[in-house]
């Protein structure tokens, strides 16, 4: 629940400040966020502006980070129209041959509700959906289980977590481990 009535405008001012940067071609840096809203009188903590430019990349906008210095995130295009195709942020489904279709399983993840409807919307096959706490739901879903869905998995960080069957959730800590062992130095 927002602390204060400005709290509730937060995510407003932020794609304010990422328009009017944009336009002048320019990116704005955590601090730099943090600092704008503060002079709206909004206390905000990065953990909270990560979820506001998640929200906002989800309703549509085109937010890009920049990692080289200096760094910031940066606004590209504007929301489409409501009958344009929205484009999808991450892809874990593909051409669906045969041994995709034989590399289906039937999955359970914990999904935080923050993120509920952009899985659900990712993953298209959701078979249920079980109510586990007032912040989390439990998703059934199809699912061909690869490298691509595990790099989706990884993705989407502690928002979604894989909890059965054993095998893949096995087979995803392994993937998990060779990755590990690549950068181990």
């Amino acid at each position: 629940m927002a602390k204060s009535y400005n709290q509730k405008l937060k995510i407003l001012y932020l794609l304010e400040l990422l328009r009017e940067r944009s336009q002048d071609e320019q990116m704005v840096s955590m601090q730099e966020i943090i600092d704008f809203l503060e002079e709206k009188g909004i206390q905000a903590e990065r953990k909270s502006i990560y979820d506001d430019m998640d929200a906002l990349r989800y309703y549509g906008l085109d937010i890009r980070y920049n990692r080289k210095r200096p760094g910031g995130y940066y606004l590209v295009t504007e929301r489409q129209p409501e009958n344009a195709a929205k484009p999808k942020v991450q892809e874990p489904e593909h051409d669906q041959t045969d041994t995709d279709k034989e590399n289906r399983k039937r999955l359970k993840l914990l999904c935080e509700r923050s993120v509920q409807s952009f899985v659900e919307q990712q993953l298209g096959r959701v078979v249920n959906v079980k109510e586990k706490d007032e912040n989390y739901v439990i998703l059934t879903v199809e699912q061909s289980v690869d490298a691509r869905f595990f790099g989706w998995l990884v993705s989407m960080e502690k928002k979604v977590k894989l909890i059965k069957p054993k095998k893949v959730t096995g087979a995803f800590r392994d993937y998990l481990k060779g990755i590990v062992k690549e950068y181990k130095e």
